[in-house]
């Protein structure tokens, strides 16, 4: 940026930096409207409460002092917002047409208490860094998408203007990405890479797609996917299901009957005291292990039905289906 470059407040300084135009906007302590360009734009609202428009390109954003607005129509590119004092929003409204769909697309973000789309078009949030999302009102949002890098997202409830108060949707694509739910129910799906999925409270999804994977359903009925990969898959309270895809994974259930599926590769199921009754559905003796968490001190094979059972200090119980009690051998057990 060239120096040397000055100005009055609401005036847009045409500033140069490697031969690309940057306007520099300002407003003043009033309540101003101030509007981007074409290119990548600096606006600063100062005080009072701004509309600020940022147009094509890759711009930074400040509300300083007051409630102010960042309204977005859908042509934009990505934003650096800072809000400032006050209560600052991001609306989505008044969107063409011709567009399809909004993406909200956020470089950093700070200082912002509600993003909401008043527009009839799909709105996404969209980034490439971390972004925390918990206390900030979200209204009518469609999907959370991290970019190709690593991503720590954290979800809000969704308050959407026909199903009220929903889970959110937030997709972390390529990256290793780190996925927080809400306490409704969410669907959190990694992408690529090793990613971490946390689903809170609520029956949630979480998928964990290619890479190792470490998925955590926590409180609420989750269902747990961990595709192709090492993953590790603990569900937590709740009746869960848990199914480890292709790789040589590790399966907890937890608190509650829960449904395990290992897939392909030499799976782990790991059980512990307390645990309630749980069905493993494809367990393989002499591939597959059960390991016997520090909390247990005995592991009897009962039958049911032709099935093996094992019982952990009789107060968890562990149905393997197909599998004939005199299949199972010692070197089935891993021990704690």
């Amino acid at each position: 940026m060239a120096s040397g470059a000055s100005g009055r407040k609401g005036d847009a300084l045409s500033v140069y930096q490697r031969g690309t135009s940057m306007a520099v906007i300002q407003g003043d302590e009033d309540a101003n409207v101030l509007i981007g360009t074409l290119n990548d734009d600096i606006i600063l609202g100062h005080g009072g409460d701004d509309i600020i428009i940022p147009r094509f390109g890759t711009n930074t954003l400040d509300g300083g002092s007051g409630n102010d607005t960042f309204r977005l129509t859908g042509i934009e590119g990505t934003n650096f917002y800072r809000g400032g004092s006050g209560f600052d929003t991001i609306l989505v409204a008044d969107v063409p047409h011709y567009i399809n769909y909004v993406a909200i697309s956020i470089g950093t973000m700070s200082g912002i208490e509600a993003i909401q789309n008043t527009s009839s078009k799909d709105a996404y949030i969209v980034t490439n860094s971390s972004l925390d999302l918990r206390t900030i009102a979200l209204q009518n949002i469609k999907e959370i998408w991290g970019g190709d890098g690593a991503n720590h997202i954290y979800a809000e409830v969704i308050h959407d203007r026909s199903l009220g108060l929903i889970g959110a949707t937030v997709r972390g694509n390529g990256g290793d990405d780190s996925l927080w739910g809400t306490s409704l129910a969410d669907t959190l799906d990694g992408g690529d890479g090793d990613d971490k999925l946390y689903g809170g409270d609520g029956n949630d999804l979480l998928i964990g797609g290619a890479g190792a994977d470490q998925l955590y359903g926590e409180l609420g009925d989750d269902q747990l996917l961990g595709g192709a990969g090492n993953d590790i898959l603990v569900g937590g309270a709740g009746s869960d299901t848990l199914s480890g895809g292709e790789g040589n994974d590790l399966l907890h259930g937890g608190a509650g009957n829960d449904h395990l599926f290992g897939g392909a590769g030499a799976d782990v199921f790991w059980f512990e005291r307390n645990e309630g009754t749980d069905i493993v559905y494809d367990f393989t003796s002499g591939v597959d292990k059960i390991y016997v968490g520090s909390s247990v001190s005995n592991v009897n094979v009962l039958s049911h039905q032709g099935n093996a059972v094992l019982s952990f200090d009789d107060s968890t119980y562990v149905i393997l289906t197909g599998v004939s009690p005199s299949a199972i051998t010692g070197s089935d057990f891993i021990w704690a």
